[in-house]
């Protein structure tokens, strides 16, 4: 049986969505040789195009809030603020790039 995806497909594994176990299964039937996975190579062209351009976002909101964050710890009211908001700005950081690297022959 052949099986063809789309770019959908490439996102949910590559950012581990919502969809990304049923994804994960569908490669595991192509990696026992029980279907052939097909991905057309314009399916391509729009994740990486995501990738690029939600990593960019990411890295203007992380550098805005990281100002934001110095300028309000410059006040007396706001002074612990760039503590307690370490893990926002860690998950922000580790989001500016694809959870998993999806490799498919």
């Amino acid at each position: 049986m052949i099986v063809v995806v789309e770019s959908n497909f490439v996102l949910e594994l590559a950012f581990a969505q919502e969809e990304a176990a049923e994804a994960g299964k569908i490669v595991a039937l192509a990696e026992a040789k029980s279907i052939q996975l097909v991905i057309p190579g314009c399916a391509l062209f729009e994740p990486y195009e995501t990738v690029v351009r939600r990593r960019k976002e990411r890295e203007v909101t992380i550098g805005r809030l990281r100002s934001e964050l110095a300028q309000l710890a410059r006040s007396e009211a706001f002074a612990g603020l760039a503590d307690t908001s370490k893990s926002v700005t860690r998950a922000l950081v580790g989001s500016s790039s694809p959870i998993r690297t999806v490799l498919i022959f």
